[in-house]
Protein backbone atom coordinates (compact mmCIF):
# COMPACT_ATOMS: atom_id res chain seq x y z
CA UNK A 1 0.00 0.00 0.00
CA UNK A 2 1.36 3.44 -0.92
CA UNK A 3 0.20 6.72 0.57
CA UNK A 4 0.98 9.91 -1.33
CA UNK A 5 0.23 13.19 0.31
CA UNK A 6 1.40 16.75 0.83
CA UNK A 7 2.41 18.38 4.05
CA UNK A 8 4.15 21.45 5.33
CA UNK A 9 7.55 21.07 6.92
CA UNK A 10 6.23 22.68 10.09
CA UNK A 11 3.32 20.29 10.52
CA UNK A 12 5.30 17.15 9.63
CA UNK A 13 2.12 15.27 8.74
CA UNK A 14 4.16 12.34 7.53
CA UNK A 15 5.54 11.81 11.01
CA UNK A 16 2.07 11.99 12.52
CA UNK A 17 1.01 9.11 10.30
CA UNK A 18 4.20 7.26 11.18
CA UNK A 19 3.41 7.43 14.90
CA UNK A 20 -0.02 5.89 14.47
CA UNK A 21 1.26 3.22 12.09
CA UNK A 22 4.20 2.37 14.33
CA UNK A 23 1.94 0.31 16.57
CA UNK A 24 1.12 -2.12 13.75
CA UNK A 25 3.10 -5.36 13.70
CA UNK A 26 5.23 -6.56 10.82
CA UNK A 27 5.25 -3.36 8.80
CA UNK A 28 8.14 -1.82 6.98
CA UNK A 29 8.12 1.88 6.15
CA UNK A 30 9.98 3.53 3.30
CA UNK A 31 9.83 7.30 3.32
CA UNK A 32 10.99 9.86 0.79
CA UNK A 33 10.61 13.63 0.89
CA UNK A 34 10.48 15.35 -2.49
CA UNK A 35 10.50 19.17 -2.83
CA UNK A 36 7.91 20.82 -5.05
CA UNK A 37 9.25 22.99 -7.84
CA UNK A 38 6.38 25.39 -7.15
CA UNK A 39 4.55 25.35 -3.82
CA UNK A 40 0.83 24.68 -4.05
CA UNK A 41 0.22 27.34 -1.44
CA UNK A 42 2.05 29.34 1.18
CA UNK A 43 2.17 26.50 3.72
CA UNK A 44 2.79 23.48 1.51
CA UNK A 45 6.48 22.93 0.85
CA UNK A 46 7.05 19.23 0.55
CA UNK A 47 5.43 16.25 -1.05
CA UNK A 48 5.95 13.07 0.91
CA UNK A 49 5.70 9.55 -0.39
CA UNK A 50 5.13 7.01 2.34
CA UNK A 51 5.19 3.43 1.17
CA UNK A 52 4.02 0.75 3.56
CA UNK A 53 4.44 -2.88 2.75
CA UNK A 54 3.93 -6.04 4.73
CA UNK A 55 7.17 -7.77 5.60
CA UNK A 56 7.30 -10.32 8.41
CA UNK A 57 11.09 -10.21 8.55
CA UNK A 58 11.50 -6.50 9.26
CA UNK A 59 10.23 -3.76 11.51
CA UNK A 60 10.12 -0.02 11.02
CA UNK A 61 13.05 1.07 8.90
CA UNK A 62 15.86 2.56 10.95
CA UNK A 63 15.78 5.98 9.28
CA UNK A 64 12.08 6.45 10.07
CA UNK A 65 12.67 5.21 13.61
CA UNK A 66 15.25 7.94 14.19
CA UNK A 67 13.12 10.70 12.69
CA UNK A 68 9.92 9.62 14.42
CA UNK A 69 11.69 9.45 17.78
CA UNK A 70 13.07 12.93 17.28
CA UNK A 71 9.69 14.58 16.73
CA UNK A 72 7.22 12.21 18.40
CA UNK A 73 6.86 14.23 21.60
CA UNK A 74 6.40 17.43 19.62
CA UNK A 75 3.65 15.85 17.54
CA UNK A 76 1.65 14.38 20.41
CA UNK A 77 -1.13 16.94 20.70
CA UNK A 78 -3.96 17.02 23.23
CA UNK A 79 -6.42 15.87 20.56
CA UNK A 80 -4.13 13.03 19.53
CA UNK A 81 -3.81 11.96 23.17
CA UNK A 82 -7.59 11.93 23.51
CA UNK A 83 -7.89 9.75 20.40
CA UNK A 84 -5.41 7.27 21.84
CA UNK A 85 -7.25 7.20 25.17
CA UNK A 86 -10.65 6.81 23.50
CA UNK A 87 -9.32 3.91 21.46
CA UNK A 88 -7.90 2.26 24.58
CA UNK A 89 -11.20 2.69 26.40
CA UNK A 90 -12.80 0.19 23.99
CA UNK A 91 -10.65 -2.63 25.37
CA UNK A 92 -9.55 -1.34 28.79
CA UNK A 93 -12.46 0.79 29.99
CA UNK A 94 -11.84 0.18 33.71
CA UNK A 95 -8.21 1.28 33.45
CA UNK A 96 -9.13 4.50 31.65
CA UNK A 97 -12.23 5.42 33.65
CA UNK A 98 -10.50 4.84 36.98
CA UNK A 99 -7.77 7.31 36.08
CA UNK A 100 -9.29 9.99 33.81
CA UNK A 101 -10.59 12.43 34.88
CA UNK A 102 -11.05 11.27 38.49
CA UNK A 103 -7.37 11.09 39.43
CA UNK A 104 -5.62 12.80 36.54
CA UNK A 105 -6.41 15.29 33.79
CA UNK A 106 -5.90 14.41 30.16
CA UNK A 107 -3.22 17.12 29.90
CA UNK A 108 -1.22 15.46 32.67
CA UNK A 109 -1.38 12.08 30.97
CA UNK A 110 -0.22 13.81 27.80
CA UNK A 111 2.83 15.16 29.64
CA UNK A 112 3.80 11.68 30.86
CA UNK A 113 3.48 10.33 27.31
CA UNK A 114 5.58 13.21 25.98
CA UNK A 115 8.28 12.47 28.54
CA UNK A 116 8.40 8.86 27.39
CA UNK A 117 8.50 9.77 23.71
CA UNK A 118 11.33 12.26 24.23
CA UNK A 119 13.52 9.33 25.22
CA UNK A 120 12.22 7.07 22.49
CA UNK A 121 10.17 4.89 24.84
CA UNK A 122 7.28 3.23 22.94
CA UNK A 123 3.82 4.12 24.24
CA UNK A 124 2.14 1.29 22.41
CA UNK A 125 1.52 -0.64 25.67
CA UNK A 126 -0.71 2.28 26.68
CA UNK A 127 -2.77 0.21 29.09
CA UNK A 128 0.38 -0.54 31.11
CA UNK A 129 1.27 3.15 31.12
CA UNK A 130 -2.14 4.14 32.50
CA UNK A 131 -2.23 1.24 34.98
CA UNK A 132 1.13 2.31 36.38
CA UNK A 133 0.07 5.94 36.65
CA UNK A 134 -3.11 4.83 38.43
CA UNK A 135 -1.10 2.73 40.88
CA UNK A 136 1.04 5.68 41.97
CA UNK A 137 -0.82 8.92 41.28
CA UNK A 138 -2.44 9.10 44.72
CA UNK A 139 1.03 9.19 46.33
CA UNK A 140 3.01 10.89 43.56
CA UNK A 141 1.86 14.08 41.84
CA UNK A 142 5.08 15.07 40.10
CA UNK A 143 4.90 14.26 36.37
CA UNK A 144 8.61 13.41 36.11
CA UNK A 145 8.42 11.01 39.07
CA UNK A 146 5.38 9.32 37.55
CA UNK A 147 7.29 8.98 34.29
CA UNK A 148 10.07 7.17 36.14
CA UNK A 149 7.55 4.72 37.62
CA UNK A 150 6.19 4.03 34.14
CA UNK A 151 9.69 3.47 32.77
CA UNK A 152 10.34 0.91 35.50
CA UNK A 153 7.07 -0.87 34.64
CA UNK A 154 8.19 -0.97 31.00
CA UNK A 155 11.60 -2.38 31.92
CA UNK A 156 11.24 -5.41 29.65
CA UNK A 157 10.39 -3.19 26.68
CA UNK A 158 13.33 -0.89 27.41
CA UNK A 159 15.77 -3.77 27.71
CA UNK A 160 14.55 -5.50 24.56
CA UNK A 161 15.37 -2.36 22.59
CA UNK A 162 18.86 -2.04 24.06
CA UNK A 163 20.03 -5.66 24.39
CA UNK A 164 21.61 -7.96 21.82
CA UNK A 165 20.30 -11.34 20.66
CA UNK A 166 21.80 -12.95 23.75
CA UNK A 167 19.95 -10.64 26.11
CA UNK A 168 23.03 -8.60 27.03
CA UNK A 169 23.29 -4.85 27.41
CA UNK A 170 26.73 -3.31 27.10
CA UNK A 171 26.82 -0.13 29.15
CA UNK A 172 29.13 2.40 30.71
CA UNK A 173 28.82 3.16 34.42
CA UNK A 174 29.66 6.10 36.67
CA UNK A 175 32.19 6.20 39.45
CA UNK A 176 30.42 6.39 42.87
CA UNK A 177 31.98 9.82 43.38
CA UNK A 178 30.24 11.11 40.26
CA UNK A 179 26.93 9.55 41.29
CA UNK A 180 27.31 11.26 44.68
CA UNK A 181 27.87 14.57 42.89
CA UNK A 182 24.65 14.07 40.93
CA UNK A 183 22.82 13.09 44.10
CA UNK A 184 24.02 16.21 45.93
CA UNK A 185 22.99 18.38 42.99
CA UNK A 186 19.57 16.69 42.94
CA UNK A 187 19.00 17.34 46.65
CA UNK A 188 20.10 20.96 46.42
CA UNK A 189 18.06 21.64 43.29
CA UNK A 190 21.16 22.76 41.40
CA UNK A 191 22.53 21.68 38.04
CA UNK A 192 25.57 19.43 38.11
CA UNK A 193 27.52 22.05 36.18
CA UNK A 194 27.15 24.37 39.16
CA UNK A 195 28.56 21.72 41.51
CA UNK A 196 31.67 20.81 39.50
CA UNK A 197 34.61 22.77 38.22
CA UNK A 198 34.31 23.35 34.45
CA UNK A 199 37.37 21.18 33.83
CA UNK A 200 35.85 18.26 35.74
CA UNK A 201 32.57 18.56 33.86
CA UNK A 202 34.44 18.62 30.53
CA UNK A 203 36.33 15.48 31.55
CA UNK A 204 33.04 13.76 32.37
CA UNK A 205 31.59 14.62 28.95
CA UNK A 206 34.75 13.59 27.09
CA UNK A 207 34.81 10.16 28.75
CA UNK A 208 31.13 9.59 28.05
CA UNK A 209 31.61 10.53 24.40
CA UNK A 210 34.58 8.18 24.17
CA UNK A 211 32.62 5.17 25.45
CA UNK A 212 29.54 6.14 23.43
CA UNK A 213 31.63 6.18 20.26
CA UNK A 214 33.06 2.75 21.09
CA UNK A 215 29.58 1.31 21.40
CA UNK A 216 28.26 2.99 18.27
CA UNK A 217 31.30 1.79 16.30
CA UNK A 218 30.17 -1.74 17.24
CA UNK A 219 26.63 -0.93 16.01
CA UNK A 220 25.36 -1.03 19.57
CA UNK A 221 23.24 1.58 21.35
CA UNK A 222 25.17 3.84 23.71
CA UNK A 223 23.86 3.07 27.21
CA UNK A 224 24.74 4.63 30.54
CA UNK A 225 23.60 2.71 33.62
CA UNK A 226 22.92 4.83 36.71
CA UNK A 227 21.22 4.85 40.09
CA UNK A 228 17.42 5.31 39.73
CA UNK A 229 17.38 8.31 42.09
CA UNK A 230 19.64 10.35 39.83
CA UNK A 231 18.47 9.14 36.41
CA UNK A 232 16.21 12.17 35.69
CA UNK A 233 18.99 14.65 36.49
CA UNK A 234 21.55 12.67 34.50
CA UNK A 235 19.19 12.69 31.54
CA UNK A 236 18.55 16.42 31.92
CA UNK A 237 22.27 17.14 32.17
CA UNK A 238 23.40 15.04 29.21
CA UNK A 239 20.50 15.19 26.75
CA UNK A 240 21.80 18.18 24.80
CA UNK A 241 25.46 17.18 24.56
CA UNK A 242 24.79 13.44 24.07
CA UNK A 243 21.31 13.19 22.54
CA UNK A 244 21.73 9.57 21.41
CA UNK A 245 22.84 8.34 24.83
CA UNK A 246 20.30 6.06 26.53
CA UNK A 247 20.16 6.71 30.28
CA UNK A 248 19.02 3.50 31.96
CA UNK A 249 18.57 3.00 35.69
CA UNK A 250 19.33 -0.19 37.58
CA UNK A 251 15.59 -0.42 38.38
CA UNK A 252 14.87 -0.71 34.65
CA UNK A 253 16.83 -3.93 34.12
CA UNK A 254 14.35 -6.75 33.60
CA UNK A 255 14.96 -10.31 34.77
CA UNK A 256 17.10 -12.41 32.48
CA UNK A 257 19.01 -9.42 31.09
CA UNK A 258 22.76 -9.32 31.68
CA UNK A 259 24.61 -6.03 31.89
CA UNK A 260 28.20 -5.97 30.70
CA UNK A 261 30.24 -2.91 31.67
CA UNK A 262 32.47 -1.52 28.93
CA UNK A 263 34.08 1.06 31.17
CA UNK A 264 33.86 3.19 34.27
CA UNK A 265 33.59 6.96 33.87
CA UNK A 266 35.87 8.42 36.53
CA UNK A 267 36.95 11.81 37.70
CA UNK A 268 40.72 12.29 37.41
CA UNK A 269 42.57 13.18 40.55
CA UNK A 270 43.78 16.40 38.96
CA UNK A 271 42.48 18.16 35.90
CA UNK A 272 43.86 21.44 34.59
CA UNK A 273 41.39 24.25 35.08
Amino acid sequence: MTLFFCCSLASRCSLTIAIFCAGVKNLRFDIAVLPFEKPLNSSTRFCTLLQIRQNSGQVIASHLHVVANKYAAELLSRDMTKQLIDQLRKTHSATVDELIPTLMRLSEVQQVLKNLLREGVPIRPLHLVLETIGDHVTQIKDIDELTEKVRQRLARTLCQRLSDHRGRIRAMTLDPWIEDAFSSAEQSGRKLQASLAPSLFRSLIEQLKHYANLLEDQARPAVLLVNPQIRPLVRQTLSEVLPRLHILSTSEISSGVQVESIGLVEMPESVPS
